[in-house]
């Protein structure tokens, strides 16, 4: 665990006072977990010391979120990637709602208005978009995202939307905030801002490009890797804080990222996943020789994906297809038992070796490389995939609704579509979780709905008032006729 100590807290809550300005007349809306760094430095120590107030949900929901941003006096949220995805995703599907004149008309709006921002002092989005800002309480000065990289389209559509979108980049070793972008009217929407006061950062052995790894030091820097020197010696170089990721300077010190040295994977919710742990995970079944786990780049974060190397001769009465088949229900068993955010979402099947180094250890940039091959291969024998319609009326309202929230057609969902391969992560399943009470449904076990692996588990899981699953049944037939 990494050891951080009271004056690096403080020292932190001192650096974030002085680039935001708060006080006794701010609200700020704390929706992730406290135990987060993230959260504890940002979103409760530093608004406390300057008495604002701090507004918490008893229960993270669609309905919940809306109403606290609303009723809350909230002036400042702290969120990850995810959670701005979400916001932007709601916002964008409500001006499109009104028709497409609406909706195209907005967005040369935003985009306007982004322009005008980034030339001028001036921000029209407060008064032309009106109706959005009144909708998140029209208290709004700052949203702040971390954690882990936020698309540039959602930094520059809410920009050019009337808020100030602030990005920040650390980590837990740091306290763990080491730059953000400082609050103003233009958008360098790729960087991630300045060093914080009393900060220093250095880009390590720079390539031609300028490009290396991301060193920082200064008062908010961890003591160390608790009773882990060996770790410590490595992290920590004559107080300097190797981070592990890779990034580049520009002449007025804005920091931009541009990959990771270490292998972490980040989710889009900003959470680490290690994949010498997931190995350990689903390495235990005889049906599989090697294996290796590697983060994809989808979206604003990674997925964890899996390469494996199936032992065909551990049982010669099976043919290929099945001890694949097994192989996918052994990776489904294990992953009913993890936190989402630990579970394999794609797989991948290779009859070669995985690429190692002399002392054994994968070499997971070449196994994204195989994966990407797999990929290109599928493609270009298949023009066009899409999942079979089954004929469960009943159903269509549920498949329409995933569809919807994971952003694909409906001819894309099937009852055995597997939410991870959807792209679901936690904020997506409190955004459906609300469109399924909307639309007139009950969960039976709230709860355990991360843990859900496919549409066809979700369902058994769902329940809905039989008037309005009959009217939306029958609906949802006479359009799919008339097509």
């Amino acid at each position: 665990g990494v050891m951080l100590s009271h004056k690096n807290l403080t020292n932190m809550v001192s650096m974030l006072a002085s680039v935001f300005e708060m006080d006794t007349g701010d609200g700020v809306l704390s929706v992730l977990p406290l135990y987060h760094t993230f959260e504890f430095s940002t979103g409760f120590l530093t608004p406390i010391s300057r008495g604002t107030q701090i507004t918490y949900l008893a229960e993270l929901n669609g309905e919940e979120l809306a109403r606290a941003i609303k009723n809350g006096h909230v002036t400042g949220m702290v969120g990850v990637p995810a959670l701005w995805e979400l916001l932007h995703r709601r916002i964008m599907s409500r001006l499109r709602e009104r028709g497409e004149w609406v909706g195209n008309t907005a967005e040369a709006l935003l985009r306007f208005n982004s322009w005008l921002r980034d030339k001028t002092p001036l921000n029209l989005g407060q008064i032309v978009f009106r109706p959005i800002h009144r909708g998140l309480g029209g208290n709004i000065r700052y949203l702040i995202s971390g954690g882990s990289a936020l698309n540039e389209k959602i930094k520059r559509d809410m920009h050019g939307l009337g808020f100030t979108i602030l990005e920040g980049y650390g980590l837990t070793e740091a306290s763990p905030v080491l730059t953000v972008t400082r609050p103003q009217n233009s958008l360098n929407a790729s960087s991630v801002g300045k060093a914080l006061p009393g900060v220093e950062i250095r880009i390590a052995e720079p390539d031609a490009s300028g490009i290396g790894e991301v060193i920082a030091r200064g008062p908010n820097v961890m003591l160390g890797y608790y009773r882990n020197e060996q770790a410590t010696q490595g992290a920590l170089v004559s107080r300097w804080l190797y981070t592990g990721d890779l990034g580049r300077l520009d002449d007025e010190g804005n920091l931009y990222l541009v990959g990771r040295s270490k292998e972490i994977i980040v989710d889009t919710n900003g959470k680490n996943v290690y994949p010498d742990e997931i190995e350990e995970l689903y390495k235990d079944s005889p049906l599989v020789k090697e294996l290796g786990v590697v983060g994809l780049a989808e979206g604003i974060g990674e997925k964890v994906a899996c390469l494996v190397v199936p032992d065909y001769d551990c049982d010669i009465a099976l043919q290929r297809d099945e001890i694949q088949r097994r192989v996918e229900n052994h990776f489904r068993e294990v992953s009913s038992t993890l936190p989402f955010y630990k579970r394999v979402k794609a797989l991948y099947f290779t009859d070669v070796e995985l690429p190692r180094t002399a002392t054994r250890k994968v070499k997971r940039r070449e196994v994204v490389q195989i994966i990407q091959s797999l990929e290109a291969s599928k493609r270009a024998g298949i023009t066009e995939k899409t999942a079979p319609r089954e004929q469960h009326h009943d159903a269509d309202w549920l498949l329409g609704l995933v569809a919807t929230v994971s952003g694909r057609t409906r001819a894309q969902v099937s009852l055995d579509s597997r939410l991870a391969e959807l792209g679901f992560d936690s904020l997506m399943f409190v955004e459906l979780a609300t469109a399924i009470e909307q639309a007139g449904g009950t969960i039976v076990s709230p709860d355990t709905l991360n843990e859900v692996v496919d549409v066809r588990e979700l369902y058994s899981v769902v329940r809905r008032r039989e008037a309005a699953a009959s009217k939306r049944a029958a609906e949802a037939r006479a359009e799919e006729e008339a097509r």
